[in-house]
């Protein structure tokens, strides 16, 4: 019994070795840079305000997440939102459940935006929340109260 725990320990202690050799040459040759910097070249993420407010967007397929409880916050005319820069490349558009409310001029100008899905917990959409995003053809909700 004891020789099985001195090997097992042994094996360990060479698992946590190659471990760190492997670490080192990632780091050293830049390829988990890499890795990490294209994933960022992909999505774009932040928060935003009060109720936890967070956002993920996903540049390859245009898929814009926003997730947080309560009232969305506010934005300003022009789209104060955080995705502003993206607002031309948007074409789906999730709302997750937590939110209640939709604010004036979150999605504005989001000219290719097509599809928008609501959680059943939204109470409130501004009539400016979508100014200008006049090609939306698919509304849905999901979700139980």
């Amino acid at each position: 019994m004891e020789k099985k725990s001195h090997v097992l320990t042994y094996l360990a202690e060479i698992l946590i070795i190659a471990v760190i050799i492997l670490a080192a040459h990632l780091i050293a040759t830049g390829a988990g840079l890499k890795v990490f910097s294209e994933a960022n070249d992909k999505v774009d993420f932040g928060t935003y305000g009060a109720c936890d407010f967070r956002y993920i967007y996903n540049k390859e397929t245009g898929l814009l997440t926003v997730r947080g409880t309560g009232e969305m916050p506010a934005f300003g005319h022009g789209s104060t939102a955080a995705w502003k820069s993206y607002n031309k490349e948007i074409r789906r558009l999730i709302i997750d459940e937590g939110l209640t409310s939709v604010s004036p001029y979150a999605f504005e100008n989001c000219v290719n935006l097509r599809e928008v899905v609501f959680p059943s917990t939204i109470q409130t959409i501004d009539y400016r929340s979508f100014r200008g995003s006049d090609y939306i053809t698919s509304v849905q909700t999901t979700g139980s109260p």
